[in-house]
């Protein structure tokens, strides 16, 4: 097993199921800078998202590819606003299940944390103005195929366009997370899932 499963249980405090931890340490294993999780409805998706998302934050090093006093941000994008916040309760519980992680945490806000090391673990609503111009060395999309705009359509392929370029900073290190639900046999999930279907 990889050692973000390790992570999750002793430093987080999250016995992942056999089947949560196999799928993480395989794609952590790989060396994969993407990696595209189906699951159904409560197939623990977001609590995943949350664990990569405090991993992400506290054991990669990245001080030599970011400017002096520039934050490294993890962005989270989900569906709706209330689903990015409840990721930022969620993710500060983690954080603060180990004492000395606790303290790293500078300032909590509804969509953000703030930590001691320079990163800002950033928690928005899907749209792809929403996160453009950050330094990210993590984009994670729960829910993209589930993504919308005002009007009702698919905003999935808008988002992934408009946020990947904030992960080149970070080369082959950076990693775009995406897991989702799937919705239907069309667009950019789909495209993915084909693609990654065929090696």
């Amino acid at each position: 097993m990889h050692q973000i499963v390790r992570f999750a249980n002793e430093t987080l405090g999250v016995n992942l199921y056999p089947g949560q931890a196999e799928a993480l340490s395989e794609f952590y294993e790989t060396g994969a800078q993407n990696w595209l999780l189906l699951a159904g409805r409560r197939g623990g998706k977001s609590l995943i998202s949350d664990v990569i998302a405090c991993y992400e934050a506290l054991i990669p090093d990245f001080t030599d590819l970011v400017r002096p006093g520039e934050d490294r941000y993890i962005l989270i994008m989900s569906t709706r606003l209330d689903n990015a916040r409840l990721h930022i309760r969620n993710t500060v519980k983690l954080l603060k299940h180990t004492r000395a992680i606790g303290r790293m945490i500078e300032q909590v806000k509804e969509d953000e944390i703030r930590l001691s090391n320079g990163v800002v673990i950033l928690s928005l609503p899907a749209s792809a103005r929403a996160g453009r111009g950050y330094t990210a060395s993590a984009l994670i999309l729960d829910e993209l195929a589930h993504f919308v705009d005002s009007m009702g359509n698919s905003s999935a392929d808008a988002v992934v366009d408009a946020l990947s370029p904030t992960l080149a900073t970070f080369g082959d290190a950076g990693r775009m997370i995406i897991t989702t639900t799937p919705a239907s046999r069309s667009g950019i999930v789909y495209d993915l899932f084909d693609r990654a279907s065929q090696g």
